[in-house]
């Protein structure tokens, strides 16, 4: 008999009581069409302050490093899953331009995370076989 120490159904996660791990769906990141969508979105800081709206430190490490020009609404997407597990931020970074906005966005939020004392997972990027 198999068994399992964690889910990456959010819903039965939510349900069951499950630990979620892995990674956002691609659908996730899909639907985020804008940074707007993350505007408000807060996280707990565990190095004091209370809860810390996550979109700023994100926005303010994107301009230190001159990334304006990864995707709006993947790093809407990440700044949104970050904020809803916070220690468990596993990013699926091939939704858009791997490299050029993916990698950077989840960097831009992983800087933020540990600014507020939580640790990000990492990224995922599936294994694609072309014949």
């Amino acid at each position: 008999m198999g068994g399992f120490d964690a889910t990456s159904n959010v819903l039965a996660g939510k349900l069951l009581g499950v630990p979620i791990s892995g990674t956002h769906a691609h659908s996730f990141v899909m639907g985020h069409t804008s940074l707007h969508l993350a505007e408000g979105l807060r996280v707990t800081s565990l190095k004091g302050g209370g809860d810390v709206k996550l979109q700023p430190l994100v926005l303010k490490y994107r301009r230190d490093h001159g990334w304006g020009e990864s995707n709006d609404g993947e790093l809407a997407a990440f700044t949104d899953y970050a904020c809803a597990f916070p220690d468990a931020c596993l990013c699926l970074i091939d939704t858009c331009a791997t490299l050029c906005s993916g990698l950077r966005n989840f960097i831009l939020v992983a800087l933020a995370l540990d600014d507020l004392g939580h640790t990000p997972r990492g990224i995922g990027i599936p294994l694609i076989l072309i014949k």
